[in-house]
């Protein structure tokens, strides 16, 4: 259980760190963005480079988010149940996610690879660049939702609410 707890952790710890380059990142472009505005000429390339930025922060930092335990949960109904009956709840909510973020990390990963060859509308580069922040995203939820999966099954855990996804 411990290498799943450092898995995670991990995981966790690099997309909040890459979470947090982004959000820098956008920021100064937003910065310059404005900044320009108010001298006349602002450049075109900021408002490209800021929605790239701002939706790989976002597919990048679910996965922190999910670890943290900040995404949006309502425990109110499974922490009422029965334990056994509130973890089967919790384990097929787990199932539900790994699923999805197999579905859509596989079609976002071929969608991203179609797009070798075309470059954005003002900055000349791959577009592949930005579409891959999408799987890699949903590479690091399932393995927050996988490991949270693992961790209901732990003997150790005596309260639904330590497995479940949200607070």
């Amino acid at each position: 259980m411990d290498i799943v707890d450092k898995i995670c952790k991990t995981t966790a710890k690099i997309a909040t760190i890459l979470s947090g380059l982004l959000l820098l990142s956008v920021f100064v472009v937003l910065f310059i963005e404005i900044s320009g505005r108010f001298m006349g000429k602002s450049p075109s390339w900021t408002e490209e480079l800021s929605r790239w930025g701002l939706v790989a922060m976002c597919f990048s930092g679910a996965s922190a988010a999910l670890y943290n335990k900040s995404h949006v949960g309502v425990n109110i109904i499974v922490t009422r149940l029965p334990f056994p009956v509130a973890k089967i709840c919790t384990a097929i909510a787990y199932l539900c996610g790994i699923t999805l973020c197999i579905f859509f990390g596989y079609y976002c990963f071929l969608a991203a690879m179609r797009t070798v060859n075309l470059k954005g509308d003002i900055i000349p580069v791959s577009m592949i660049y930005v579409k891959m922040f999408l799987p890699l995203g949903f590479f690091m939820m399932f393995i927050q939702l996988l490991g949270g999966l693992i961790k209901l099954f732990d003997k150790r855990l005596t309260a639904i609410a330590d497995a479940t996804i949200g607070s």
